[in-house]
């Protein structure tokens, strides 16, 4: 795959999975290896310093990096116009679908999930980024505003107009 091509947005996206997925690697070796009983002295802690007091010298570190395809192209676009809520339902569905399936972190959810938001929806969630910081916090907020049943106002002014 070109990787020239891609445009900005899917490269933070692919940034930062890339990056919590290193992170996850990373502690997922540190626990097995110390359930495993394997902890070398000299071998760098988490937190880049050795069990013999020596700090590790990251600069020679080589890091491995995962390239996948982007699946966040899997994710429909979401305008927040009028219709039914169901559409909101199932695009969140749909998120939370291919993020189970392709076992995204929720930082990266959430960044595949605001970047799928366009005209109205977009324009919300710019209101938002005080406190829609995360993936739950969007998902609360997402459904609060796109998903709630009408009230029986609503349903009135729509029976009568």
């Amino acid at each position: 795959m070109d990787r020239t091509n891609v445009n900005t947005g899917n490269d933070t996206l692919e940034l930062v999975y890339q990056t919590t997925m290193q992170q996850k690697q990373r502690n997922d070796e540190s626990q097995q290896a110390e359930a495993t009983g394997q902890n070398d002295p000299n071998s760098p802690t988490p937190q880049g310093h050795c069990s013999n007091n020596r700090i590790s010298d990251s600069a020679n570190t080589i890091t491995n990096h995962n390239v996948m395809t982007d699946m966040s192209k899997n994710v429909g676009k979401f305008d927040g116009e009028k219709g039914p809520n169901i559409i909101a339902r199932m695009w969140l569905q749909q998120i939370e679908n291919v993020a189970t399936i392709y076992k995204w972190p929720d930082a990266y959810t959430y960044q595949v999930a605001i970047s799928s938001l366009t005209g109205a929806a977009s324009h919300w969630y710019s209101g938002k980024t005080n406190e829609v910081i995360d993936w739950l916090s969007f998902k609360l907020a997402f459904c609060k505003t796109f998903t709630s049943e009408p009230s029986r106002t609503d349903l009135w002014e729509r029976m009568v107009s």
